[in-house]
């Protein structure tokens, strides 16, 4: 068995997803179904018809994170806000993304419930695979029998199907997520969206993360707020969020979301939030909103990152073609962005005063994965993580560098 790197699953996809570039820039007379043409000033800031204040972009100068974050959670504390804010402190978890090595991260919060260490989240947000756990965990233990399932009860065939050539130089994508959709249906009813409505007014919060494609920005969607509108909409767009955080391009199709703005109304184009953040990254301006909030709420808080996948270099001689060089290339570039996302975090957090925890699947998984989303490797990655949970050697408190790669 070879040690687990960078989700292993994701090294035949970004090979793939390599191939997919080289063939459409190849094949540039090859297109999906034609979209109505639209352009959008700079400053536009487009909304969903129907829906108000449920999602800002992730890239701006701290403003939106501030205005939706801090500002919701000074309100509560003004008006002597119940749940969360009665605590001592402020638990924040940020789930990356990593196909089915989700399982490594469902097999931790599981163990964590059942070593009664399990904090509760006031703050959860997820990315590609992160999105699809996020609304669980953020509904807490009583919802681990179905997080558990995503991992262990589900393989390829209620994820994806392969289209193949035709998807690649016709299409879209080169697989359907029409599998994945109807899996989501069965699991997302309008009972957890009652649920993580309720647990939204009373001042938690549950966000995705996608990337507008045409835009070229992070989106973060506040699911809760989604989930508290009185609209018969709300669960498509619920569901089209969580589709759209987790289809990576070229491999899954995007999702399309009616918006309007600039008296235009027209189709989005949202495609895996892991496109442009690996997790949802503190704005590095949180200082100044620490300061604002701390006149209100004295909680100490702490920002806990689950990665789902390895955080260590692997060595593999690549071969002299192209496609492998540009899959290894690109395997490259996403470990590393990853890396430098839980650095800034932890410099943020550290110098902010939070407290600062991050776990990764580390080298004593040695499990191979003979084909995606295989049920015998996710059963074992979870028990992996369980197992860790329970026995307490899950958190680290520094960032997966130097000597931390080493013993990790």
């Amino acid at each position: 068995m070879l040690p687990l790197s960078y989700s292993t699953p994701f090294r035949r996809l970004q090979s793939l997803a390599a191939v997919l570039a080289v063939s459409l820039a190849l094949a540039s007379c090859a297109s999906g179904p034609d979209r109505p043409l639209f352009n959008l000033a700079e400053e536009a800031n487009p909304v969903v018809p129907g829906f108000e204040d449920i999602r800002f972009y992730a890239d701006d100068d701290g403003t939106n994170f501030r205005d939706h974050v801090f500002a919701q959670v000074m309100n509560q504390v003004e008006v002597g806000g119940m749940g969360i804010l009665k605590k001592g402190r402020s638990d924040w978890l940020m789930i990356s993304g990593g196909g089915e090595d989700g399982a490594y991260g469902a097999g931790v919060m599981v163990g964590l419930t059942k070593a009664g260490k399990r904090p509760n989240f006031d703050l959860v947000s997820g990315v590609s695979t992160g999105a699809l756990m996020a609304p669980f965990v953020f509904l807490g233990p009583s919802y681990d029998p179905q997080l558990k399932s995503i991992y262990t009860d589900i393989d390829s065939k209620q994820i994806f199907k392969v289209i193949g050539l035709r998807g690649i130089l016709g299409g879209m994508s080169a697989a359907s997520s029409a599998p994945l959709r109807a899996t989501m249906e069965e699991m997302v009813s309008d009972k957890v969206l009652d649920e993580i409505a309720a647990q939204h007014r009373l001042g938690r919060r549950l966000y995705v993360v996608t990337t507008d494609l045409d835009a070229q920005r992070p989106v973060v969607w506040d699911m809760g707020a989604i989930a508290a509108t009185p609209s018969q909409g709300r669960r498509k767009l619920f569901l089209d969020v969580l589709q759209a955080s987790a289809s990576i391009p070229g491999i899954f199709p995007p999702v399309f979301i009616t918006a309007e703005a600039d008296g235009q109304t027209f189709e989005e184009m949202h495609v895996d939030g892991g496109s442009t953040m690996q997790v949802l990254t503190l704005p590095t301006t949180i200082q100044s909103m620490e300061q604002s909030r701390r006149r209100l709420d004295k909680r100490k808080r702490a920002l806990y990152i689950l990665m789902n996948n390895t955080m260590r270099p692997r060595f593999e001689q690549t071969k002299t073609k192209t496609f492998s060089i540009a899959g290894r290339s690109l395997s490259t570039i996403i470990k590393r962005h990853g890396i430098q996302s839980i650095e800034i975090m932890y410099d943020i957090t550290k110098a902010r005063g939070f407290d600062f925890f991050v776990t990764y699947v580390g080298l004593d998984f040695t499990e191979d994965l003979p084909a995606p989303f295989d049920p015998v490797y996710m059963n074992a990655l979870f028990d992996y993580g369980y197992q860790r949970a329970l026995a307490g050697d899950v958190w680290r408190t520094a960032p997966p560098t130097g000597g931390a790669l080493a013993k990790n």
